[in-house]
């Protein structure tokens, strides 16, 4: 293959300077930037389809000083597919990284929370190869308490019985941090019958999230997730060298679910105030 072209600016420095008459001025090239982005985001945000998300417009009130209409400050619960949440993640992420200097969040879905709740992520059922070398969490506390947005998917756990409670914990993990939770619903209906659902986790959240609908192709969504269900079952989940997986007993496929029509859906341009606001005059 090719060697890639260096940065014709920085000549792959990743820095540029700048000479006044007794200092040197320093500044990142575009091209570290770009790769401190991807970093941030990830690969699959940061490849995702770029769009203008109608829900998150932050402008700052003049007379108060304070931001409005940053939505990582609110508990969301997201219908739609992960395909196209994700185009709304990197609009919002990528203003975050630029303008709110150390903001962190981190991405779990509904299996690793059931994981890390029965302690197949603590430091002593990891394998002394690899635990000292690699991220373990003793409890939901240790995963969900320290950064400052969380965002769990639902419709990846195999079928297992204390999925709700494990959920419900989470969440109450979260809200005694003072911390806000966005939960995407993704293909799998939040109704009963849903592996995470019970009566008091519905509760929870209808009384503490606000609910917006992102739309998507919830079909080709289901039959991805339903394909990676299956490979999970069939080589089971290990825990690292030297450590047992699971029982395939544990490990049962669930049931799909048509989206229902919600009482609460979003509607765009719905939250949008005072103009574009937000990310409009950054390179996006």
């Amino acid at each position: 293959m090719p060697n890639k072209p260096k940065c014709p600016i920085c000549n792959d420095t990743y820095w540029i300077y700048e000479y006044g008459e007794e200092e040197v001025f320093a500044r990142k090239c575009s091209c570290l930037e770009k790769i401190l982005l991807r970093n941030y985001l990830g690969t699959e945000i940061y490849s995702a389809k770029k769009v203008v998300s109608d829900f998150y417009h932050p402008t700052e009130n003049k007379d108060t000083g304070e931001t409005e209409g940053d939505i990582t400050r609110e508990n969301l619960f997201i219908k739609g597919t992960w395909e196209v949440t994700c185009g709304h993640l990197r609009w919002i992420l990528v203003d975050k990284f630029r303008r709110s200097l150390g903001f962190t969040y981190k991405i779990v879905d509904d299996n690793r929370l059931v994981r890390v709740w029965l302690g197949m992520e603590a430091y002593m059922n990891r394998s002394t190869k690899v635990r000292n070398d690699i991220e373990t969490n003793n409890s939901l506390l240790d995963l969900l308490s320290f950064p400052d947005l969380s965002i769990i998917r639902l419709g990846f756990i195999i079928k297992n019985a204390a999925t709700p409670k494990v959920l419900y914990e989470a969440l109450k993990v979260r809200e005694g941090a003072c911390k806000p939770t966005w939960i995407v619903e993704g293909t799998k209906a939040f109704l009963p019958g849903h592996c995470a659902y019970n009566d008091n986790v519905y509760e929870y959240i209808q009384s503490k999230f606000r609910t917006i609908d992102l739309g998507g192709d919830i079909e080709t969504e289901r039959k991805t997730i339903e394909a990676i269900a299956e490979e999970v079952e069939d080589f089971g989940i290990a825990m690292g060298p030297d450590v047992e997986a699971p029982k395939s007993s544990e490990l049962e496929g669930g049931t799909s679910y048509d989206m229902p029509e919600s009482p609460k859906r979003y509607r765009p341009n719905k939250w949008r105030k005072g103009g574009s606001g937000g990310m409009s005059d950054l390179d996006y």
